[in-house]
């Protein structure tokens, strides 16, 4: 998944929801005031296992209620 909107590909806006591609950027800030922590997940090499770190919430100060 590209981190924001910039590393997108240029023809991603041509594509239908379906296909295009989202930023991490981009689910952040959709879900930005919740609280979520994000990880980025890596296969083990040789393995089924997955390695993964956290990522800083880029939205982690916004405080949004949802009623």
């Amino acid at each position: 998944m590209p981190k924001t909107k910039q590393d997108l590909h240029d023809d991603n806006k041509k594509l239908s929801d379906s296909s295009s591609q989202v930023s991490q950027e981009q689910v952040m800030e959709a879900m930005k005031g919740r609280g979520i922590k994000y990880f980025q997940m890596k296969l083990k090499s040789n393995s089924y296992e997955f390695e993964y770190t956290e990522i800083e919430d880029l939205f982690k100060n916004i405080n949004t209620r949802i009623f």
